[in-house]
Order: C-alpha cells, then structure tokens, then sequence
C-alpha cells in the first residue's frame, strides 16, 4: 500500500567529515532513490536532511550502502506547497513575482513491532513483543491538521493477508493480549448504538464493519515474508494515539473472511475472529521531529534493526 503524494522531512544523524561524503551520499539517493531529495546538510554536526516519499527504511538503507553510519533523529511531514503571488504596478511597468512556501508539521510518534534487537521492550516505551522473527517499525507522521501517515515495513511474515490496526491501550505485559479491542473513537460508538440499538443482527454487522473501518492497512504478503505500509489516514487524531498499540493481525482460515464481513455474510463482533490472530504488537511512543533532537547517540533509534 503506498500514497505517494505525501512528502515528509527525515534528518539522519550520519558520519560526514567533508563535502565529498556529502556528494556521495547525494549521489546514492539519486541513482537509488527515485522519490528523494537531500535538501540540507551540516557537517559540523553531521547531520542531513532529505525530502521525499521513499520509505525512511530505503533512505537507511541506501546510506548504509555508502559505508556510513546513520541514525535518524528527527522526522516530520511537510505542508503541501502553497504559492503566493504579489503584483506591483507602476505607471509604465507591471511586474508579477511568485514564491513558495513550505512548512513542516510537529508530530512524530514510532512503533516497534515484534522483537527486535536495540528495540527491547521498555527502551524509550518503544519496544515491542510477538511471534519470533516477525519484527518492523512503523512510523507515524502528522501529516495535516486531521490526517496521519503510517509508513513502514514488517518482515519475518508468513504468506497471506495480514492487518495493521490500532488497538485502544499500551499494556503489553502478557504479550498482545491485553491492548484492548481496536480503537475506535467514542463518538462513532455513541452514533453507532443511538441508530441500532433495536436490531441485534445490525448491531453486530455494524460493530464488524467499525473494526475494518479501524484497518490501518491491508497487505497480502508473498514469499519473501515481507509487508510494506504507507497510509494516509483521517480516521485519528494523531495526539490520541500517544500510548496506544498497534497490533499486526494475521489472516487465515481459522478466522472469518474479511470478504464476507464487508458482504454482511457473518455476524460475530468478536475482532480477532475478523481481522486474526494478533502476531506482533508495540506502543505508539512519541518521537523527536526535524529539528529537535539533538542527540548523538541513542539506544533506541532503530539503527540495528532496519
């Protein structure tokens, strides 16, 4: 799943000493990737900032293949571009100048699924539990005023549909058995009981359909065991997910069809019975956006895992 339209900023802590090291990490992101941009450096501080729509797993990645070590500090979305035009007249000429400008938006949460090595559980609230060898990071960008993308990719998957959703709490104590049901928002469950509270079967086909509705993703994972997610999704104000889990649920045929859930052809409201059995879960902790970490080093910055 990919929307490729939405642009966000990562700033990457990387070993630079030079404007060579600078050029050839540029040079990387060019021939590798098609959808980013390095838009600043410092070498003082040895740190970038790239700009685009590639995976923050692919930027790494393609920085690792230069020899170097990078970390990321900092991610944010960016503001669609906006244009803003003047006009000055005077009495023998007429000028019209345009300029853009670009914003980025606070908020910036991160999710380890499963177990991954310098991801262990309670390291900045940010490590997760599962199935063995099924580990990933999802990140969580505010990517407007009402909407939030989702962005990563898991791995370690067995063939078949597999489910992101949020689920309503951060206890990961007994594994994913006690994150709650899937989150979904108070006023929905009001409206939701105020319309069918006299049929029984309705009840239980809405309530189905309210937790697909509570799908981050859906994606039908092949061989290779591996599950990439890029959402954008107005079904979240991004400060309530703070502390809330997400949970990666695998489909089979132990469980009900998401097909005849959509078709009405089941009635049974219990969610794992819908969206399958809970294979890996973490916690939505908050992370640093661009500009505010300024840390070196950390042990929870994902370095080791991705």
């Amino acid at each position: 799943m990919n929307d490729k339209n939405i642009e966000i900023k990562v700033e990457l802590n990387v070993d630079i000493s030079c404007q060579s090291c600078v050029d050839s990490i540029n040079k990387e992101i060019k021939e590798k990737l098609e959808n980013t941009k390095l838009v600043e450096h410092d070498i003082s501080e040895q740190r970038i900032v790239l700009q685009g729509t590639d995976l923050t797993q692919d930027i790494l990645e393609t920085i690792k293949n230069t020899g170097r070590n990078v970390s990321i500090c900092g991610l944010s979305g960016v503001v669609p571009t906006t244009t803003t035009t003047t006009t000055t007249t005077t009495t023998t000429t007429s000028s019209l100048s345009c300029h853009k400008k670009q914003e980025t938006l606070s908020g910036s949460a991160v999710c380890s699924l499963g177990i991954i090595e310098g991801w262990e559980r309670g390291c900045g609230g940010s490590g997760g539990v599962g199935s063995k060898g099924v580990y990933g990071i999802i990140r969580l960008l505010r990517a407007s005023t009402t909407k939030t993308l989702f962005e990563g990719r898991i791995t370690g998957l067995k063939p078949g549909k597999h489910s992101l959703v949020v689920h309503e709490f951060g206890n990961l104590m007994n594994g994913c058995d006690d994150v709650g049901e899937p989150f979904i928002s108070n006023t929905e469950n009001n409206n939701n009981n105020n319309n069918n509270n006299n049929n029984n079967n309705n009840n239980n086909i809405n309530k189905c359909k309210e937790i697909l509705n509570k799908i981050i993703g859906i994606s039908d994972v092949k061989q290779d065991g591996k599950a990439e997610f890029r959402v954008l999704s107005d079904k979240y104000d991004f400060w309530d997910l703070i502390g809330r889990s997400i949970v990666l649920h695998s489909q089979d045929s132990k469980y009900s069809p998401i097909e005849d859930v959509k078709n009405n052809n089941i009635v049974n409201n219990e969610s794992d019975k819908i969206l399958g059995e809970r294979v890996a879960c973490g916690i939505i902790s908050r992370a640093a956006s661009v500009g505010q970490n300024h840390k070196k080093v950390c042990p929870c910055d994902g370095t080791t895992a991705i």
